[in-house]
């Protein structure tokens, strides 16, 4: 059997992979959103919620953004990830990912993070927002191919 050149497959993203990439663009995204808590009047004033409106706008264009250029975000690109149509495989427009990014995400946070804890227990690993939104992110694998053996079912996402 000789060995062809290695190429790649785009299967589910795990649970734990999905949140490391969470991570690294939690701390990204924190260290854009610092100077902005800098000096931060109390609770008692309108702040809060402007903050709150200004995270969700930060999340949503950081998604859309990336997504324009790697079909996700920085952090979901480190770990080799892709946000996806989930019937088609195609990448989604600016606004999908805005809304997902930012309405989605909060949906999914607001009932105790129980929407990404659904994540864990998913056959594909979704979250709420990706069954809200009809998405679904994928990992790139590498997979060896031998040239004996047909590579038909070998796709990659539009």
């Amino acid at each position: 059997m000789n060995k062809a050149p290695d190429t790649h497959v785009w299967s589910p993203a795990g649970f734990w992979i999905r949140c490391l990439a969470l991570f690294i663009d939690s701390l990204l995204i924190s260290l854009i959103l610092s100077p902005f808590t800098r000096g931060m009047p109390s609770f008692k004033d309108d702040s809060p919620i402007l903050f709150f409106f200004l995270s969700l706008g930060v999340w949503g264009a950081w998604g859309a953004v990336g997504n324009l250029f790697f079909q996700g975000s920085l952090g979901k690109r480190i770990c080799s990830l892709r946000i996806v149509d989930q019937y088609e495989g195609k990448q989604l427009g600016f606004f999908v990912i805005f809304f997902r990014d930012s309405i989605g995400r909060m949906v999914s946070a607001l009932p105790l993070g129980l929407g990404y804890i659904w994540a864990a227990f998913s056959p594909e690993a979704k979250t709420l927002h990706d069954h809200i939104f009809a998405t679904r992110v994928v990992k790139k694998t590498r997979v060896a191919v031998y040239e004996d053996q047909p590579n038909e079912d070998i796709a990659e996402p539009n």
